[in-house]
């Protein structure tokens, strides 16, 4: 039981003294590193969730709580008590859902107080009648904080998602229009050169009504290659 709801298991099946005494030694260490997280992680997660539109009854806000309780009631027991408590406990969703919120509260924490992060979804959900993509990325931050760690790892979902929710308020500039495209072939001097000529004037007439910069923007790409019989000289 402990090692799915804490991730440690008792050392020993026999409840005598060596074994409480290095299991409270253990469960000490666990409590230092995770306690304030998990004391932390549900109202920072209940905030972000209800900006999204997430029930205060989704499974991750639940497990979270149930994970901050469990720690409440373990902190400065005697060992006895602690193992008696950690048997008693019952999971409002499931052990294996709270060692997972346990064991991903500090990352989770991280990203839940990231207001890049957030500021991105927050972006998004103002704009999302207007930004193709938005309703379905919003859905899937809502998805990601309702869902238990088991079903779905918030931390690295969270900041992938706001990456995708940046691209589509920032999308790249579109390609610039093409003014002019077609092939040269031409055969002898004079053809060559009136086909030149001829494509100078569709440029000119391409570009006419361009902006300054439009104008300073222009490129042109592609080859042009001009034989003549024999060797180079």
């Amino acid at each position: 039981m402990a090692g799915d709801t804490m991730g440690m298991s008792f050392p020993g099946r026999a409840l005598h003294a060596d074994n409480l005494k290095r299991w409270q030694t253990e469960l000490r260490k666990l409590l230092d590193v995770k306690a304030s997280a998990c004391a932390r992680l549900p109202a920072l997660l209940q905030q972000r969730a209800e900006a999204l539109g997430v029930p205060d009854d989704a499974d991750r806000l639940v497990t979270a709580r149930s994970a901050a309780a469990l720690f409440a009631v373990l902190s400065g027991r005697p060992a006895k008590e602690q193992v008696e408590q950690l048997a008693a406990f019952e999971a409002k969703t499931s052990r294996r859902a709270v060692g997972a919120s346990v064991g991903s509260a500090e990352r989770l924490l991280a990203v839940l107080g990231d207001n890049l992060v957030f500021g991105a979804f927050e972006q998004l959900r103002a704009r999302a009648a207007e930004l193709p993509g938005a309703a379905e990325r919003l859905e899937e931050v809502a998805a990601t904080l309702r869902q238990d760690e088991l079903n779905a790892s918030a931390a690295d979902r969270l900041r992938a998602l706001a990456e995708q929710a940046q691209a589509i308020l920032n999308p790249p500039p579109p390609p610039g229009r093409v003014l002019l495209e077609g092939s040269l072939r031409r055969g002898g001097r004079s053809e060559v050169l009136t086909r030149l000529r001829a494509l100078v004037d569709e440029v000119e007439r391409a570009t006419e009504g361009l902006t300054e910069a439009e104008a300073e923007a222009l490129t042109m790409t592609g080859q042009i290659r001009i034989t003549a019989p024999g060797k180079a000289r």
